[in-house]
């Protein structure tokens, strides 16, 4: 196994690459720009590139990721004829960064375990998987999806390499010229502009060489940007003659407020990490950075504090799990929303953290509607009870600033909202409102003045009370200034990067299963494919983008989607598995078996054709998929068992227990024992089902 690593030195901050001073970073990346920028010809004292002194390049599958999805892809491509014929005799390199699974924070992934299992893994997910917060433990699951690499590397280790580094551009062998817009890299502050500089003189130099091999299969050319151990980016260039991306649902969007200065506009910039730089080789001052994305903010290498104050301005998957981040460090949390926080979820995901004194889901109107103060019911809780905790709706940014504070700089916050709407909650029960200017005598003031100037969250007497116990001494707290502003505004599937701005692939489609279901997107010449996420967010086949009852492939897709389980993200780990495992054509061999994503069509020529059944498998079919749907698919026979009896008035029901040679999956559980035995439609037929990939 090769491998080329640019990203593992971790250095300190007077020779890291990307500094918050500009000009330290610009003479680096010139530097770098020098040392590419050699003459065509080579030879006397002018340095040359390391990659250009090898022999004729060799050509490759790549897949683009190291995470869940491009692990599913080559797993199913190498458990498929048409896997094995499509990377025949080539090696398969791997070129991106870490997985980034084993290094997010602890949560719940929004999905009971038995739904997280992978087509072809040795070792599914959930087999040993911890529960947290009501789904699979995420530290599991990457931890899984590196066991399934290592798997591979050891079966197929002499044909695999890796490469870490990011894709910076891919060429076309008909259109070796052709570099990358300026404009995309000029959006970089950190850099972005020079290191254009030097990828158009490495690829200038390239083609002066005559680089390209001879060969038919070398179709495209990929300019990787890695670091070496001085933090400067390496270019290398990698041949291929297929590449896959599973490079996700993209790179995290942090928005503007609505009336950015010049300081608030280099703050938010710095929260936007350039995409050449990896979490495992940030410098302290990245790690430290007051205002984050999203999801650079969830990794372990930023690291908070318990007592330091946390303000994430949105809901959704990553602005939850920055509050569980808040959590379970014991940081001050204030959570607010540009509308409302239960909006920005499809699915009781939320539910984990926000929940009523009951126990229950915290209802829309506890929070999301302006009720009477008296009314008990708008008052709820976090689970666990907390008094280090606030929530906000029709909030947003206005102004950034730092700020000393005690223990070090802090970010200063400057809110703006609809009079009408904004509505603040702390832990105490207390309803709060927005003050301005800060009026300490008035901390329970309810009148919502927003006007122009610093707008600050409100405190109840028992927040300031608690905040007192628990550091020790009186506490004015403002609720201005934080340790950590926390920006999660979702993910770009057209930044810098991803598949969309690679122009040289030309005529981007859907690869359509037999049903006129999409599974990927690929280009004209087939050659190149984008899978998982990555197909699922991208341009115009994404599911804001579905119309529903329609026949087009997108369309199609998302009505399948429609069937399955809920997830904790509409484009997650249920449909991309499934869509890589089809568009792998991993079920030409082996049916699909797996009830909890199998079609209506399958689940129903799964059935016998008996005579009290052909009627009716149409109707139990349909009554397996909308139970799913429903509920968390099926954690077992039983369950599966339960929803066919459930429709017995329909199904002639015959007296039987599961076969008695029927042999569980290993995510099935134990055959369970029925007795007196269910009314059932014959359970022979569903001893073939599985519930999960085995």
């Amino acid at each position: 196994m090769g491998c080329c690593d640019f990203s593992q030195a971790k250095l300190e901050d007077e020779s890291q690459l990307m500094r918050t001073d500009t000009s330290a970073q610009v003479a680096q990346l010139k530097a770098a720009v020098a040392r590419v920028s050699v003459a065509p010809s080579g030879g006397g004292d002018n340095p040359r590139v390391n990659t250009l002194d090898l022999p004729p390049p060799p050509i490759y599958y790549v897949i683009v990721g190291f995470g869940p999805a491009a692990v599913m892809n080559h797993t199913t491509l190498r458990g498929a004829n048409f896997g094995r014929r499509r990377i025949g005799n080539l090696r398969v390199m791997h070129i991106g960064f870490n997985n980034p699974w084993p290094q997010y924070v602890e949560h719940g992934m929004g999905q009971v375990p038995f739904l997280l299992t992978m087509p072809g893994f040795a070792v599914q997910p959930n087999v040993g998987g911890r529960v947290i917060d009501g789904g699979l433990h995420s530290r599991d699951f990457g931890n899984a999806i590196n066991a399934q690499f290592a798997a591979l590397k050891g079966a197929h280790g002499n044909d695999i390499e890796e490469c870490r580094g990011w894709v910076a551009w891919v060429q076309h062998r008909d259109r070796q010229q052709v570099t990358p817009p300026l404009a995309d890299f000029n959006a970089e502050r950190q850099g972005g502009t020079e290191l254009h500089t030097a990828i158009v003189n490495y690829i200038n130099l390239l083609n002066a060489r005559n680089e390209w091999p001879d060969d038919d299969e070398a179709v495209y050319r990929l300019i990787v940007v890695g670091l070496n151990q001085n933090r400067i980016p390496q270019l290398r260039a990698v041949y291929a003659a297929y590449i896959d991306f599973c490079t996700g649902p993209g790179r995290p969007n942090v928005f503007m407020p609505g009336g950015p200065d010049a300081a608030t506009t280099a703050l938010i910039e710095e929260a936007r990490t350039a995409p050449w730089l990896p979490p495992e080789a940030w410098s302290a001052d990245l790690r430290n950075r007051r205002v984050l994305n999203g999801v650079d903010a969830i990794v372990d290498q930023v690291q908070w504090n318990a007592n330091e104050r946390i303000m994430v301005t949105a809901g959704g998957g990553v602005g939850l799990n920055a509050a569980e981040k808040a959590r379970n460090v014991r940081c001050f949390l204030d959570w607010i929303a540009r509308n409302t926080l239960n909006d920005t979820f499809a699915n009781p995901r939320n539910h984990t953290f926000l929940r009523s004194p009951n126990g229950g889901p915290m209802a829309v109107y506890e929070l999301d509607q302006v009720a009477p103060f008296h009314d008990p019911r708008a008052r709820y809780i976090p689970e666990p009870p907390d008094q280090r905790q606030r929530f906000g709706r029709k909030l947003k940014l206005d102004k950034l600033e730092i700020v000393a504070g005690n223990a070090g700089n802090m970010v200063a916050v400057s809110l703006d909202g609809d009079n009408r709407n904004a509505v603040i909650i702390d832990s105490t029960r207390v309803r709060l409102g927005l003050i301005d200017p800060p009026d300490p005598t008035n901390a329970l003031n309810l009148l919502l003045n927003i006007g122009a100037g610093k707008l600050m969250l409100n405190c109840s007497v028992g927040y300031l009370q608690a905040a007192e116990r628990l550091l020790g001494h009186a506490s004015g707290w403002p609720s201005l200034n934080y340790d950590r502003l926390v920006i999660p505004n979702g993910q770009d599937s057209q930044a810098l990067g991803q598949p969309i701005r690679f122009t040289e692939i030309q005529g981007i489609g859907p690869l359509t299963l037999a049903d006129g279901r999409m599974a990927a997107l690929q280009s004209n010449d087939q050659r190149v494919r984008m899978l998982g996420a990555a197909c699922q967010v991208y341009n115009q086949y994404a599911l804001a983008s579905w119309n529903r009852g329609g026949a087009t492939p997108r369309d199609r897709m998302w009505s399948y989607h429609s069937t399955l389980a809920v997830s904790a993200v509409p484009d997650g780990f249920i449909l991309s598995g499934i869509n890589i495992a089809n568009a792998n054509q991993f079920f030409a061999q082996k049916h699909n078996i797996n009830i909890n994503t199998m079609t209506v069509d399958e689940i129903q020529a799964m059935l016998p054709a008996l005579a009290n059944y052909p009627a009716n498998s149409q109707a139990v079919a349909h009554q397996i998929v909308a139970c799913r749907h429903r509920a968390n698919g099926y954690a077992n026979f039983a369950a599966l068992m339960n929803v066919v009896n459930a429709g017995q008035a329909q199904i002639p029901p015959l007296t039987v227990n599961p076969p008695a040679n029927w042999q569980p999956g290993p995510n099935d559980g134990p055959v369970p024992a029925l007795n007196p035995p269910l009314l059932l439609a014959d359970a022979a037929p569903f001893a073939v089902f599985r519930y999960g990939y085995p």
